[in-house]
């Protein structure tokens, strides 16, 4: 702190210097002295008292009220104490006697927007900007007042600016954009991406960009010809592949918006994260109502098959595959999907609970006890999973494991029909096990839940 304190005195030296061999003058006993206390000042400010050196500066401007630089130190200290009204107060008298100091505008500004003055604050960063124009900060902190003002048309005038001083940029476009969609001018939000094109001939982005402000507006006839355009400069961009089918949508040309969805899924130069809300959307859709839904088996497939051919990284093509081949009872191929998906990620409950479907009706129960420890690790808490596992342990001939197992199934379950389903098997276990009573009890809680089932009559008027 001596260290950085002495620098400070040494460049205060230095400038004094430089005054004196611009100008030689005589330096006033009153002047050394005032020179003497304010670096006493200086270093208390920086030794963090701020007790005694709000009272140094204080002095000093009761002896010379036109001391700027002790009002500017007072606001410094204001302001490390985090009263940013009484900061920008003493800023602003510093800034009165000085009036072009540009330090002391800058504090001001940034004391005005610490207080929620922007009406100031906003005037001060364009003062400021007016004295530096090639200092972006000003123009950026003018810019952030008057949003917060709601100045919006001005706001947009201040990036302006700054575009003409750091030239053209995606995230100031799109920002300008989205101000003019805000005032509900769509036409000046599409005139910034046409700027670009003018600029940028070549780039597709810009024409795509401006097309889909149009579409979002539904302003078709407005849209179509950014997107002609782009097409004719790079008709493989899957970007432009994925705006063509939500325009041919738009405009009720089903086919063709069918047409390029599959392109930009089959592309795998699209972003996986980007396809899978719409693929999951028309999967859903095709599972909860089939072709009703107005989608083909054959195009459900053509859609799954895409996705696992352009991304066989990823689980979702692998796990929708399986459960098409489910719904056909196509189990052999169901599991061989399944197991490729496992192998990408086994954190998924859902994936286990249809492998484990599938393997109970391949008849397969040992491959489901040797993968129980490892799933039961990995959902300790999964009743369906348990279900799974304990009627697999039944059918393998291990009716201790299986009972074991159920009794935790049911302590996790809240599906009224899944725990009646629990208490069913578990019934059947402690039969094999030979204790008729919990055999009993557990059947009729599990017919008291709701389950009807001729067997389980059956069992409760022979061993009852």
């Amino acid at each position: 702190m001596k260290r950085y304190f002495c620098i400070l005195l040494l460049i205060f030296a230095v400038c004094a210097g430089s005054a004196q061999k611009e100008k030689p003058r005589i330096v006033s006993d009153n002047e050394r002295h005032v020179s003497k206390v304010y670096a006493e000042g200086l270093k208390e400010f920086y030794s963090r008292n701020f007790t005694a050196a709000e009272n140094t500066f204080r002095n000093i401007l009761e002896k010379n009220p036109k001391h700027d630089a002790s009002y500017f130190m007072l606001g410094k200290i204001k302001s490390e104490q985090r009263e940013y009204t009484d900061a920008a107060y003493y800023f602003k008298q510093a800034a009165s006697i000085d009036k072009n100091n540009e330090w002391y505008l800058v504090e001001l500004a940034q004391m005005c927007d610490k207080a929620g003055n922007y009406s100031e604050s906003a005037e001060l960063w364009k003062r400021l900007s007016e004295m530096k124009p090639n200092i972006e900060g000003y123009l950026i902190s003018e810019a952030d007042a008057l949003v917060h003002l709601g100045r919006y048309s001005d706001v947009i005038k201040v990036y302006d600016k700054l575009e003409i001083l750091i030239g053209y940029n995606d995230e100031l476009t799109e920002t300008k954009k989205n101000i003019w969609l805000y005032l509900n001018n769509v036409k000046n939000a599409a005139g910034e991406y046409d700027k670009l094109i003018a600029e940028f001939p070549d780039n597709v982005k810009y024409y795509i960009r401006a097309g889909d402000i149009y579409l979002a507006n539904k302003q078709y006839s407005k849209a179509f010809p950014y997107y002609e355009k782009a097409r004719a400069i790079a008709p493989n961009n899957p970007e432009l592949q994925f705006a063509l089918a939500e325009y041919y949508d738009a405009t009720g040309n089903s086919a063709e918006s069918w047409n390029y969805m599959i392109k930009v899924i089959k592309n795998p130069d699209y972003p996986l994260d980007e396809k899978l809300p719409t693929i999951k959307s028309i999967f859903t859709e095709y599972i909860l109502n089939g072709e009703r839904s107005g989608i083909k088996k054959s195009e459900m497939y053509e859609v799954v098959n895409a996705l696992t051919d352009a991304h066989p990284e990823a689980i979702e093509g692998w796990a929708n595959l399986a459960s098409m081949k489910i719904m056909d009872k196509k189990y052999d191929e169901a599991k061989i999907y399944l197991e490729k998906a496992l192998a990408i990620d086994d954190s998924r409950y859902t994936v286990w609970e249809d492998y484990f479907f599938v393997l109970s009706q391949l008849r397969e129960d040992s491959k489901i006890t040797d993968e129980a420890d490892r799933v039961l690790g990995l959902f300790p808490g999964n009743s369906m999973l348990q279900y799974s596992i304990g009627m697999a342990y039944l059918n393998t001939g291990n009716a201790k494991k299986a009972a074991e197992i159920l009794k935790t199934a049911a302590s996790f379950s809240y599906d009224t029909m899944l725990s009646a389903k629990i208490y069913y098997m578990l019934g059947n276990a402690y039969i094999e096990l030979g204790n008729k009573d919990e055999a009993v009890a557990a059947w009729k809680t599990a017919k008291r839940k709701g389950l009807i089932n001729n067997d389980l009559n059956e069992k409760l008027k022979k061993y009852e």
